[in-house]
């Protein structure tokens, strides 16, 4: 499709975007979190027309709550931020622009080719080795979810893994020798309670 007309083109990048169905294991934004933002930003409307109406986003005759539809929206928001900034990170390896975004909306995606120098016909043995880990980094995001991989990089997460195994080492070592087994739970004890406090996310189920 290198060779197709621009308008063309430009249709098969915003199905990048779009990408598959819910519950689908394909890349993009999802279907269905494009029409929620869509119903969303129609409620809007209607409510700075009539500011007194109370208007509910809806699937079919399903009222959607809020927290899910401010769970969609930030994660669009986050898919055309990552496009966007990882789009100018790609410029500083590649001359040509219309590669740039396209191999990110490619890998972001999951979609494969994209246009210019990583189209149908090309591949992407000729991008740096830079920005084939960009790329590669977009490819994970796109595939695992955004949310799933960001929260990797929160530092509560850390935390609380950190606890969590710290806090297994009782479990490991002396299951099978009870009074040793209480003791190290009591010297245990205060220093997982301390990153259970500061984590505020870990449950520790003894």
């Amino acid at each position: 499709f290198d060779q197709w007309h621009t308008a063309s083109q430009i249709c098969i990048v915003c199905l990048m975007f779009l990408g598959g169905c819910a519950g689908s294991t394909s890349g993009g934004i999802k279907q269905l979190r494009i029409y929620i933002v869509w119903k969303k930003l129609v409620r809007d409307v209607r409510r700075f027309v009539h500011p007194q109406g109370v208007f509910h986003v809806k699937l079919g005759e399903t009222p959607v709550s809020q927290e899910v539809v401010s769970h969609v929206t930030g994660f669009v928001l986050i898919f055309i931020g990552i496009f966007i900034f990882a789009t100018l990170l790609m410029t500083f390896w590649v001359d040509d622009f219309t590669t740039a975004f396209s191999s990110v909306i490619a890998t972001l995606g999951n979609i494969g080719p994209g246009l210019g120098a990583v189209g149908a016909t090309q591949d992407y043995a000729g991008i740096p080795a830079g920005g084939k880990c960009l790329l590669t980094l977009c490819m994970l995001l796109g595939r695992l979810e955004l949310y799933t991989v960001l929260v990797f990089f929160l530092p509560r997460f850390f935390l609380g893994a950190a606890t969590s195994a710290f806090c297994a080492l009782p479990f490991v070592f002396f299951h099978d020798d009870d009074a040793r087994f209480r003791l190290s739970l009591k010297l245990v004890e205060p220093l997982a309670w301390t990153c259970f406090t500061c984590s505020n996310q870990v449950v520790i189920l003894w």
